[in-house]
């Protein structure tokens, strides 16, 4: 038992290895990408993409589970999720350099856990304050930074402001996601 135990844990981390390499190199990917195509475009073929390989996989769960959707909740969370999220996203890192997009865009968790504060009532322990306040000042830092040594106006900033922006519609997502699973956190 304890072998087996090992082995899939084995697994479970070399996926999470392999999960944090491909997200890892996704930036530069994209950013390159983005030189040759518009972001509308190129996300434009990444969802006709992901309809063809995930529309079988949604008509196999449908004819197995035959609950009620609530069309226009999976809207908002579709639209908040994909393109609200996406777009903003891939017009900052065009308009970005990589490493300044790359730090930015890990910060959406202190954006979701602001928002459970917020809306759904978490708490947070005052070590996590800390680091909270210490991952807000760095991001302001780096975003402020073209500011400082440049002119207001600069691409960069704009870039940098719409990662933030994408953020933003991400933790909004997550937690209307969350705040619809569960019954009891609806207000």
């Amino acid at each position: 038992m304890s072998a087996r135990l090992g082995n899939n844990r084995t697994i479970a981390y070399s996926l999470l290895l392999l999960n944090a390499i491909l997200w890892g190199t996704a930036v530069p990917i994209i950013k390159h990408s983005l030189q040759f195509i518009s972001p509308p475009v190129f996300l434009f073929y990444r969802f006709v993409l992901a309809t063809f390989l995930f529309f079988p996989i949604f008509l196999i769960y449908k004819s197995k589970n035959k609950h009620r959707i609530n069309i226009p909740h999976h809207l908002t969370l579709a639209l908040l999720g994909t393109p609200l999220t996406l777009l903003p996203l891939f017009y900052g890192l065009s308009a970005s350099t990589a490493i300044e997009s790359s730090i930015i865009e890990s910060t959406s968790p202190i954006f979701v856990l602001l928002g459970g504060l917020v809306y759904l009532k978490e708490k947070v322990r005052p070590k996590e304050w800390l680091g909270v306040l210490f991952a807000l000042l760095g991001t302001l830092l780096l975003t402020a930074y073209p500011i400082l040594h440049q002119s207001p106006d600069s691409l960069s900033t704009k870039g940098n402001l719409l990662i933030i922006l994408s953020n933003f519609f991400w933790a909004a997502f997550l937690i209307l996601s969350k705040m619809t699973s569960s019954p009891h956190r609806l207000r």
